[in-house]
């Protein structure tokens, strides 16, 4: 509402006929995702739905082998991660740099509101950003890319056409819950595998800048404010170590 109404009367203001616009003023509540039911899914779990994903079968048949099967790649892509699916499926393979296993994230698919009808554009917040996919992801990735142009998509349908995320979703996701078990009451979304990334990441120690720009916040105060949670209380370890500290310069003529 803000954006409509703000550019009617910014046309008014270039016009003249008003003299400031005061919807520049309004300042809406940030969307920190706070309010989100958010589900994690174990390790276990994501390979699991990623063989189940690669089981689901279109003519012309695809692989059903996970590491050569786009369905299967793109659940581990995302769990793995972190990339939101409408940035993971914008991916071309000139974006790709397997040798220092890092993706460039430069666009993202998005709905003309009005039209339904799917467009490239920034990413959330505007900017382009490089993220890293770990090791145990080369072969897949590889496979994605065998035979393709430099301006081709990395994840595609069995017909070599870009993946509509939503389609994507009500078909394979849906499909792949429904084979693991997990359709029930609280299942996972396709946003979930985000969320599983950020706690695995967290888990292994990783910190809250490193975090904000492998996911593409704006800021890290973002990703504090979602996933403050699950980072672990170490008040105990850094007085500790400031205890160490003390004793070490003490003894230190």
């Amino acid at each position: 509402v803000k954006v409509v109404t703000g550019g009617v009367l910014e046309y008014a203001v270039e016009q003249g006929w008003v003299p400031v616009n005061p919807v520049q003023r309004v300042k809406l509540p940030r969307d920190t995702g706070e309010n989100e039911d958010k589900v994690f899914l174990s390790v276990q779990q994501v390979e699991q739905v990623a063989a189940a994903a690669a089981r689901y079968i279109t003519k012309p048949r695809l692989p059903v082998e996970p590491e050569w099967n786009p369905n299967a790649a793109l659940v581990m892509f995302l769990a793995y991660t972190g990339c939101r699916v409408g940035e993971a499926t914008a991916i071309q393979c000139g974006d790709v740099d397997t040798t220092a296993r890092r993706v460039r994230i430069r666009r993202t698919w998005t709905e003309e509101r009005g039209t339904h009808k799917r467009v490239l554009g920034s990413p959330k917040n505007g900017k382009p950003r490089t993220i890293a996919y770990p090791a145990f992801l080369n072969h897949t990735v590889a496979n994605m890319l065998d035979g393709k142009r430099e301006d081709d998509y990395v994840f595609t349908t069995a017909r070599g056409l870009p993946i509509n995320p939503g389609d994507w979703r009500n078909r394979v996701w849906y499909f792949a819950l429904r084979e693991c078990g997990l359709d029930g009451d609280v299942h996972p979304t396709v946003h979930s595998l985000r969320h599983t990334y950020a706690a695995l990441a967290i888990q292994a120690g990783c910190d809250v800048k490193t975090l904000q720009l492998q996911l593409g916040h704006s800021s890290a105060q973002i990703t504090l404010d979602v996933y403050a949670f699950l980072f672990p209380d170490r008040l105990d370890e850094v007085a500790d170590a400031i205890a160490a500290e003390r004793s070490a310069a003490l003894r230190t003529p």
